[in-house]
Formats: C-alpha cells, structure tokens, sequence
C-alpha cells in the first residue's frame, strides 16, 4: 500500500458490511478463510474477493499456517472507528448534545465510553447518582447542580466508613434554596479537617461526572452548553471507569480553592 494512500479509500474499502464484519472478527481472534466464509455465510469464491481488497490495503495479513490476522496498522485503524461506532450509535442524542469543553486527548478517547447503558430521565439519573454515593471506598464528582439526596448520601457515607470524596464545582453552581448552610455544617468542616472530604472550584463545568471506585456516571451538555440532567451514561465497565477517573482528576489539577459563596440558590 503507498504511504500517500487517501483515508477515502480506507473508507471504501470498509464501507462493505461483509469487510467489516471481517475486520471484526479477525480483531477477536486469528482465523482461516474458509472457517471465517462459514461463519459468516460467504461462499468461498467470494470470501477470497474480500480478503484480497482487505489485504490489498494491507488491513489483514497471512501467516506461514494459513491464519489471517489484523495487520497492527488495521488493528489501530479499527481501534480508531470505535469513536465512531460510539457517536453513530447515540446519534440522536449527539444531535442535541455536545461534548462541550472536553479536551481534546479525551475526545480522542471517546470511544472508552461504548460499553455503557443510555439513561433516560432526571429522576431515573438522580437515583442512580445516590447509589453511586452511597457506597465505594470514594467518591469524585465535577459538577454545576447539587442533587440534595445525593449530596446527603455521600456526606452520610463519608462519616459512617471514612469514604474520601473529592468534588469539583463551578462557580455558577446551583443549590436549593436554604441549602447552602449545608455546606458549611459541622458534619462537613469536621471531614475537612481530617482531610476526608475536598472540595476545589473551576469557572465552569459542561461535563458532569459522578463515579465511586466501582461505578461510573457522565452526563454531557446540550447545544446550549448546560448539562442536561436527563440523559447519562453510566456504567461498571474498567475502560469507561477509568475515562471518568481520569477526566476528574485532568480537572481536579486545573481548578482552584471551593468559594461557598458563590454558589447561586433558586
């Protein structure tokens, strides 16, 4: 394959569902032509027409014993369709939604996400936020909203087990009215000072993640830039645990002492 080959052949040549599925299967595990042709329902003069486009490019490659594998250059082009896969498949939602301030090396690393359930409702995501608060070793949260149940589980949490938690707000951030005193009860300073409970201030938050050291929750914004509370992504997957980890803490070193004050009560 020439190095000066346009990205619009790849395309064309995994534009093919049958190659795709070929890409696919081989990025699983090595196989030979015939037992992938029978897998996947293809006669044999026509699996060998596909194998050769796909060899052709050199996304495939045959070894001494007749085993087709990912070339490594097909295994990263593959790796690197993830994203898309992950976009295409919540289209709707992306139709609504951004990705708001997210840096770009965690865009790149969208496709960590895919192996997650799609929320729907405000009410469904808070109740799964309080479960998240109300157990794991710690809690990391970046937020503009705060969920009073929520808060109150997680606060409950760390007095009970000693859980760390660690929040990042934003300067605009929203509470109930009256709840403000909340944040500065003696339950609260208490954990502060025994360095438990931290709390940091950045100017604005579009992404939202809740995670414990087991599950994860992100919530992106809409077109607008306002993160919408009623959808989410949560999940159990490592991958997509340590995007949110990693996202917090990316976030955490960029933001600034926690200023109660500023926060807007409705």
């Amino acid at each position: 394959m020439d190095d000066d080959v346009k990205i619009t052949e790849l395309f064309l040549e995994i534009s093919s569902e049958m190659r795709y599925s070929i890409l696919r299967k081989l990025n699983e595990k090595s196989q030979k032509q015939s037992h992938l042709a029978k897998k996947l329902d293809m006669t044999l003069p026509e699996s060998h027409r596909q194998f050769e486009r796909l060899s052709k490019v050199e996304m495939i490659v045959k070894d001494v014993d007749g085993l087709y594998s990912l070339t490594p250059f097909g295994s990263m082009f593959l790796k690197h369709l993830d994203s898309l896969e992950f976009l295409l498949k919540h289209k709707n939602y992306f139709k609504s939604h951004t990705l708001g301030d997210l840096p770009l090396k965690f865009e790149k690393r969208i496709s960590e996400l895919s192996k997650s359930e799609f929320v729907r409702g405000a009410f469904v995501l808070n109740e799964k936020m309080i479960r998240i608060a109300s157990s794991g070793k710690y809690l990391r949260v970046i937020s503009a909203h705060v969920p009073p149940d929520a808060f109150r589980q997680g606060l409950d949490n760390a007095l009970k087990t000693s859980m760390h938690v660690c929040i990042i707000y934003a300067k605009n951030t929203t509470i109930p009215k009256g709840f403000k005193e909340e944040f500065t009860s003696k339950d609260v300073q208490n954990l502060i000072l025994q360095g438990t409970y931290e709390r940091r201030m950045t100017e604005k938050v579009q992404v939202y993640v809740v995670l414990n050291d087991k599950t994860a929750m992100v919530l992106f914004p809409d077109i607008k830039g306002d993160v919408d509370l009623n959808f989410g992504f949560i999940s159990d997957d490592p991958i997509f645990h340590e995007w949110c980890l990693d996202y917090h803490q990316y976030m955490w070193e960029k933001s600034g002492s926690c200023n109660i004050s500023k926060f807007q009560e409705f």
